[in-house]
């Protein structure tokens, strides 16, 4: 066996050729690369949509269930409102809210909405006056203007 040396190294080399792609066939195109990524933008705008929708679809169900309160008798529509109120804190608060009443239950709304609106504002007829008999009309439409503003807020979570 013979040895090898630089030069018979560099003479085997000598004789290898470069690799070379295939040309490109003539019939292929982008659509493969581009359906892949607008399908993928496709997807995350839908995700983007179903996102927003859980986040703020709960509000927008909410003031149409204001609205729809707002053609009934003031007591009608402050029972619906408080209906509605009751929802939103046994979902955010949890079962516990089920129990509280009076002052307890409108500093549980302050906090849940931020603010004072319902200890020292229009919302306190969502406490004990709720069901007092001689409870003026205006004050009803007050309290369900000011919990409209609220929920347009988006604060909370969904239920």
């Amino acid at each position: 066996m013979e040895p090898v040396t630089p030069k018979s190294a560099g003479d085997s080399l000598s004789g290898l050729r470069d690799v070379h792609l295939p040309p490109v066939p003539d019939g292929a195109s982008l659509l493969p690369a581009v359906t892949a990524v607008v399908l993928v933008l496709i997807l995350a705008l839908a995700g983007a949509v179903l996102l927003a929708r859980r986040r703020y679809g709960w509000a927008g169900e909410a003031e149409r269930m204001l609205e729809g309160l707002a053609a009934a008798p003031p007591d009608v529509a402050l029972a619906g409102a408080a209906g509605l109120l009751r929802r939103i804190a046994l979902a955010r608060i949890g079962p516990d809210a089920a129990k509280l009443g009076g002052d307890a239950w409108l500093e549980a709304l302050d906090r849940l909405f931020g603010g004072d609106f319902f200890r020292h504002g229009a919302g306190n007829v969502f406490g004990g006056a709720l069901y007092r008999a001689d409870s003026a009309p205006d004050t009803s439409a007050k309290a369900l203007a000011g919990l409209r503003r609220l929920l347009r807020r988006r604060r909370l979570k969904p239920w």
